[in-house]
C-alpha cells in the first residue's frame, strides 16, 4: 500500500472545540460523488440513482458508499484499496500497524444490510450520514450505549469514512479541524477505535481508546430511514 514516511506530529490541546472547515457544508450531488469514487478506485463500477436513499433529519445528506462484498474478498482488502486511493489524492499516513486487526462491528454490518435491502440490494448504497459533528465530544463507549438501545443511528467504519473523504476532500483542509473517529470498526484485541486526524498538513489514520471523549473529535455515523 502506498504510504508516506512518518512525518513529525505536533501537539495541540484536546480542550479545543473543533469544527468543520469552511470549505465543507454538505454532501456533493450523488452523481458527482459516484464519478469521483469510480475515478479514485477503478474496481468500483455501477450506476447511482435508480433506487435513491432517503435523507433523514439527523444526517447531513446522502453519501455514496459501495458494498465492499461486491468488489473484494475481505473488508480488510477493501480498506486497503480505499486508503491507497486516499494516499494518491492527498498527503496521508496510515499509523495502524496491521489492517488485519481491523474488524467491522456487527451493528454496522446489520445496518448497511438493512439499507441495501431498501435499495434493492445494489452494489452501491446511498447512505444518510454525517461527518462527525453531531457526536462531537462523545466517546464511542457512550455512543454504543445509546445506539445499542434501539437507536436508528449506527457507527461508520474506516472503509465507509475513507470513501466519504475521497468524495469530499474538503472535509479536512488544515490543522485543528474536527478529527473523525470510526465507531463502526474495532482495531486489535483491545477494541481500539480507528480515527482520522489531520495534523502538520498530513491526514493520518490512528486509534484511540473506546472510552475517550474530546471536543476535538467527532464520531462518523449513518442512519436508518
Amino acid at each position: 500500500m502506498t504510504t508516506l514516511s512518518a512525518p513529525e506530529e505536533t501537539q495541540f490541546s484536546t480542550d479545543l472545540e473543533s469544527s468543520y472547515p469552511v470549505e465543507y457544508s454538505h454532501p456533493a450531488r450523488r452523481a458527482a460523488q459516484a464519478a469521483m469514487l469510480f475515478d479514485a478506485i477503478p474496481e468500483i463500477t455501477d450506476s447511482v440513482g435508480t433506487f435513491p436513499g432517503m435523507v433523514t433529519k439527523d444526517s447531513e445528506g446522502l453519501f455514496v458508499i459501495p458494498r465492499y462484498q461486491f468488489f473484494w474478498e475481505s473488508y480488510q482488502l477493501a480498506v486497503e484499496r480505499a486508503l491507497t486511493a486516499l494516499a494518491r489524492q492527498r498527503r496521508f499516513f496510515n499509523c495502524c500497524e496491521s489492517l488485519h486487526d481491523l474488524q467491522p462491528t456487527v451493528g454496522k454490518s446489520h445496518a448497511l444490510l438493512s439499507i441495501a435491502g431498501q435499495q434493492n440490494l445494489r452494489s452501491i448504497l446511498e447512505v444518510p450520514a454525517q461527518f462527525g459533528i453531531s457526536w462531537r465530544g462523545s466517546s464511542v463507549a457512550e455512543f454504543d450505549r445509546i445506539a445499542g438501545s434501539g437507536s436508528y443511528t449506527f457507527g461508520l467504519g474506516v472503509f465507509e469514512v475513507a470513501c466519504m473523504l475521497l468524495t469530499h476532500p474538503e472535509r479536512f483542509t488544515g490543522n485543528y479541524q474536527l478529527s473523525l473517529a470510526c465507531p463502526g470498526d474495532r482495531y486489535g484485541k483491545a477494541g481500539l477505535i480507528p480515527c482520522f486526524r489531520q495534523n502538520a498538513g498530513v491526514l493520518r489514520l490512528g486509534v484511540l481508546p473506546i472510552d475517550i471523549a474530546s471536543n476535538d473529535t467527532g464520531l462518523a455515523t449513518g442512519y436508518l430511514s
